[in-house]
Order: C-alpha cells, then structure tokens, then sequence
C-alpha cells in the first residue's frame, strides 16, 4: 500500500478509537502526535489550521462560540454544513459536552474566527 493510504487507515482508526478509549491513549498507540501546545489568552493566527484541538460550543444568541481548553480565547464560528450539524446536536444534548475540533482560523479587526471542518463529540452523557 502506498504511504499515503497507510496515513489516511491510521488517521481513520485513530479518529475511530479515540472516541472509545481517549486521545491520549489512542496517540500512544497509533504514533499521532499530539497538537502544539499554545499559550493561554493568546490570539490564533490567520489561516492556523486547528487539528484535535478539544473544547466546548456555547450558543449566544443567532452565533455559535468555540472556546478551546487550551485557554485561548474564544472563537465565533462561522456558519457553514459543519456548524448546523454541531448546533443540531448541541439541541440534544447536554451543554458541556467536549468536542474535538478541526478547522482553520481566520482574524478579522482582532478576534479570531472559526471556520469549521469537522467536529467529533468526545463523550457524551444521554439527558434523561
């Protein structure tokens, strides 16, 4: 198989194993290095492409806001097919729900904003 079909089957597996047993574990196992550390409160830079980057959604009014458990600075999303999945979603289930995030950010007069690709609930916990 070429190199470029092993990567996808290990990135697949490992997207599908880390919603099961953590990310931490799933890392070790598959070789996927962790994301980059980033420093609290600061701003992400224009065009900074987000991979499993963990955090929570909040929804404010007609906007939807992804905060990142890193300690950066929250990010409005931008509406997009991803978005309306993630708020479908957010309607059902309980508002602390961590998600793993993948996206690319963009910067407009001194705030960041998301606009999503994909988003991967970690755990999730049925209202009753």
């Amino acid at each position: 198989m070429s190199a470029w079909i092993l990567d996808r089957l290990r990135a697949s597996l490992f997207v599908a194993l880390s919603v099961g047993i953590g990310l931490e574990i799933a890392r070790a196992q598959h070789g996927v290095a962790p994301p980059p550390t980033i420093g609290a409160g600061q701003r992400w830079r224009e065009g900074t492409a987000l991979r499993e980057v963990a955090g929570r959604f909040e929804i404010t009014g007609d906007r939807v806001t992804f905060t990142p458990e890193n300690g950066r600075r929250p990010m409005t999303v931008l509406e997009n097919l991803a978005l309306e999945r993630v708020i479908l979603t957010l309607r059902q289930t309980p508002p602390s729900q961590v998600w793993i995030v993948y996206g690319a950010v963009t910067e407009y007069q001194g705030g960041n904003y998301l606009l999503l690709e994909r988003a991967i609930m970690r755990r999730y916990t049925p209202r009753e």
